[in-house]
């Protein structure tokens, strides 16, 4: 009798040891389940900016400004999910870091693009009423030509400044007809 007793006090012993050391395990677990939307949230807010940055190499690749770029979608985007203060926030460490990449930190579109971002965001908050699609649309035509403007102060007026314009114009309105809704859907 006495060495069962003494197994089942060494078992529970054990157990005991084993859920003092891998306790952690058990607190991400719970952690997971009881947050796994604000996680998943998180973590799509970090792939989708992530993918807005590196999306503006093609114009240091190219060496040329082609207007493929996934900045101007996910700062509406995100301030369509979580306001404009929060989507201005990660515009500018958009911007940022996207300049970084191209070796632009300090130049006069960089400082127009963190100008513009700040309009961007304000002016999301008068459309916020509108269908993310129609919204984005608006303001992707309002981002072009503030872009545009920026450029041909920096850089003179051409024809050529167009081309960026009408690809970015054509890209995000793909964007926001296509995948708008399901990435807003996603991260609320």
């Amino acid at each position: 009798m006495e060495h069962a007793h003494h197994h089942k006090h060494t078992i529970g012993a054990a157990a005991i040891n084993l859920l003092r050391q891998y306790y952690w395990v058990l607190v991400i677990v719970l952690f997971l389940f009881l947050f796994k939307k604000t996680i998943v949230s998180a973590l799509l807010v970090v792939f989708l900016m992530a993918i807005a940055i590196f999306s503006t190499l093609s114009t240091r690749m190219m060496n040329f400004n082609f207007g493929f770029e996934l900045v101007t979608f996910v700062t509406i985007v995100l301030a369509y999910a979580y306001g404009p203060v929060t989507a201005l926030f990660a515009a500018l460490l958009m911007v940022f870091c996207s300049s970084f990449l191209l070796g632009r930190i300090i130049c006069p579109i960089t400082a127009g693009r963190y100008g513009i971002a700040v309009v961007l965001c304000l002016l999301v908050a008068l459309f916020s009423g509108l269908d993310i699609t129609l919204g984005g649309k608006i303001l992707t035509i309002v981002y072009n030509i503030l872009m545009w403007g920026v450029y041909a102060m920096v850089k003179g007026f051409s024809p050529i400044g167009l081309i960026p314009v009408a690809v970015n114009v054509v890209l995000n309105f793909f964007l926001f007809t296509s995948f708008a809704h399901q990435i807003l859907n996603a991260l609320q």
